[in-house]
């Protein structure tokens, strides 16, 4: 049996020589599956560096908890876990999958989360297959479950998609399809020999000496590799993220770190980390996008997790957490333009319009030292202001001004993969528009000042309306520079008053 075992997962190793490395060279034939998610029972999550979890259960009763430990983020991040609704395309004798689509899309984490299942109906340990997808199921591959437990835990170390299902037979000829990502490739094969154990049909051993041979082929291209320096920020971050997982395969199955691969990665991201930072740079100037240099960092302190260079606290070396900070501030520029032009009438049959305009520039500010968790906030004066006021008795506009400026934070900013703009949350503050009315009489004069914008944006924008503060979820993607846009109107009545407004809305950025 040992032998038998020893053959299905060195599939890849031919005997001679010269097909030895068909590990890398072998053409991809991925496993691509057709995942649909159930929107209806999706949760969405803000999540920051001192981590947090999503609970959630599907229209079926299956549970979910996804799990992100203190320092597996290094900013704020919008996590959306959805439950996968139905599955196809999957190898005969699997059963349809049970688990997550994760969001955003290809999102790196520092430290490994675990994501946690309970099926309705109970699958044995000897009958799981845990599965890891990209996208909608694009290129499956099988995860190593977290060792030393009956309960359903699988590692994830980035996103998209991940679950369990049955398998009615021990051999699913999964040698069939050649995953994209070589790493994917062993993480399969160490997944069915797992199973295998758990079916009392091998042993650790065995498992651990086909891990020795896959992680040494792998491990002999990425050395070589660093011993020459990757020529392009591309090649890497490939070679990282495969030693990364490759290590991480190693540990999730009790092996020793091995100091000639830690070693070899430590290379790679001192020699690569200027010119990786560099060309995460160019992408946020170009688009506005700052996921590309948070998750350029999280690939980084994920490697220094690795090696045991960072306590999870900061980046051990203050040079490149300073690097990345300045990057991230220099990119992190934007700029809220507000067109405003609104009417209002009071009970008495007063009335009066503002116009104005408000450019509010944005900046990236850090919330702390250690992490990179940051907030974009900004304030501006009005400017081209306009306002008149009608009162039939004795009031008449003596003039107007601009007073506190408005204050803006965008309390979410988020891009697609491929850098364009997908949705943005603004929170505002008016702007103080003042107008100065004088009543003249015989006997005295009497000046009352009142902010006419507020009142407006309160009357027309009632249902954005937080206080003092204003919401919008709901603007335009556009395309870069001006990457969001929207016409804002309302018309409302409060306390006799009622107020119409149309008020535009660009969010340009200016980073540079």
């Amino acid at each position: 049996m040992r032998i038998f075992l020893m053959l299905l997962v060195l599939w890849p190793f031919a005997a001679a020589a010269d097909t030895l490395d068909s590990f890398y060279t072998d053409p991809p034939n991925p496993l691509d599956l057709a995942i649909l998610g159930d929107a209806k029972a999706a949760k969405d999550l803000v999540i920051g560096p001192k981590g947090g979890e999503i609970k959630l259960t599907s229209a079926a009763g299956d549970s979910f908890v996804l799990t992100l430990p203190e320092g597996a983020l290094l900013t704020d991040t919008r996590i959306t876990a959805t439950p996968i609704g139905s599955s196809a395309g999957l190898p005969e004798g699997a059963g349809p999958i049970t688990g997550l689509i994760l969001q955003p899309d290809g999102l790196e984490l520092a430290r490994t989360a675990t994501l946690t299942i309970t099926p309705k109906t109970p699958i044995s340990p000897e009958s799981r297959l845990h599965w890891g997808f990209y996208g909608r199921g694009s290129d499956a591959f099988l995860h190593i479950p977290v060792q030393g437990t009956d309960s359903i835990v699988i590692p994830i170390d980035h996103f998209s998609g991940a679950g369990v299902s049955f398998a009615d037979r021990m051999n699913l000829q999964l040698d069939r399809w050649r995953q994209t990502h070589v790493e994917n490739r062993l993480r399969t094969q160490m997944a069915e020999l797992v199973r295998n154990v758990k079916a009392g049909t091998g042993s650790m051993e065995e498992v651990q000496n086909a891990l020795a041979d896959g992680k040494r082929l792998i491990m002999a291209r990425r050395i070589l590799l660093a011993s020459r320096g990757a020529s392009t920020c591309a090649d890497t971050t490939a070679a990282l993220n495969e030693i990364l997982a490759v290590e991480r395969q190693s540990q999730l199955l009790g092996s020793d770190v091995d100091p000639e691969t830690i070693e070899a990665g430590a290379k790679l991201m001192n020699d690569g980390f200027a010119k990786c930072l560099d060309d995460a740079l160019k992408v946020c100037l170009a688009t506005g996008d700052l996921s590309t240099l948070v998750h350029f960092a999280l690939l980084f302190e994920r490697m220094q997790q690795l090696i045991g260079a960072s306590s999870g606290e900061r980046f051990l070396d203050p040079a490149k957490l300073s690097a990345v900070r300045a990057a991230m501030q220099r990119c992190g520029r934007y700029k809220l333009t507000v067109k405003a032009a609104g009417h209002w009438k009071d009970s008495a049959g007063v009335y009066g319009t503002t116009d104005y305009l408000v450019e509010v520039p944005i900046r990236l500010a850090f919330n702390n030292d250690t992490f990179l968790d940051y907030r974009l906030e900004g304030e501006g004066p009005a400017t081209a202001l306009s306002v008149t006021f009608v009162d039939y008795a004795c009031w008449t506009l003596d003039r107007s001004y601009s007073a506190n400026p408005m204050q803006v934070n965008l309390a979410s900013l988020e891009f697609r993969k491929d850098h364009t703009p997908l949705r943005v949350e603004v929170k505002m503050k008016a702007a103080e528009v003042m107008a100065v009315v004088t009543c003249p009489t015989n006997r005295f004069r009497k000046t009352i000042e009142n902010d006419v914008a507020w009142v407006v944006w309160a009357v027309a924008h009632r249902k954005d309306r937080v206080g003092r503060g204003f919401v919008l979820k709901t603007m335009k993607a556009g395309s870069h520079p001006k990457i969001f846009s929207y016409s804002w109107d309302g018309t409302g009545s409060d306390q006799g008053t009622t107020a119409s407004d149309t008020t535009a809305l660009t969010l340009e950025h200016i980073g540079g």
